[in-house]
């Protein structure tokens, strides 16, 4: 029995070392994938459906292709989230559950959403914290497109890349 525990520790530690290498070879990446204006959201999906795809495709039982809840059990999904990825997979649209970045989303919205277009359908001219009339402010904008990102670090991040 003492055997069984010293291979638990073993298993952990290289688990941990595993986990510790995948962060560091992650940090260049994860570098790209912001510069290129991917979400933590929009890359999580995609590594799901890395996972589900494995978890099918190599992780065979008798030569049959593993079952939705074994998909779930070895990739730690839920099996919603797993029939959700083979729909992907397969082409059948996600609906309206779109995770594109928080700028997209201002940006989107102030191009848009009736409340910040004017004439034309051209952006509205935003104040940052208080509106004119009846013309929305841009903390409103981002309050309503961007969930609880501060309006002030989105307008430092949209000035810093020259939006």
């Amino acid at each position: 029995m003492a055997n069984n525990g010293q291979k638990k520790s073993t298993d952990a530690d290289v688990k941990q070392g595993l986990l510790a290498a995948y962060r560091r070879f992650m940090g260049p990446l994860v570098r790209i994938l912001i510069r290129n204006g991917i979400s933590f959201d929009e890359f999580a999906d995609e590594l799901k459906g890395v996972f589900v795809e494995i978890a099918h495709d190599d992780f065979p039982i008798d030569g049959r292709s593993p079952s939705g809840t074994r998909i779930a059990i070895l990739t730690g999904l839920t099996r919603k989230e797993v029939k959700r990825q083979f729909e992907l997979r397969e082409g059948i649209p996600a609906g309206s559950d779109s995770k594109s970045n928080r700028i997209n989303r201002v940006l989107d919205g102030w191009h848009s959403s009736p409340e910040f277009t004017g004439p034309y359908n051209m952006p509205l001219e935003l104040m940052f914290d208080r509106s004119q009339g009846n013309i929305p402010s841009f903390s409103e904008l981002v309050r309503k497109f961007s969930g609880d990102m501060s309006p002030r670090a989105m307008l430092d991040e949209l000035q810093r890349i020259k939006v």
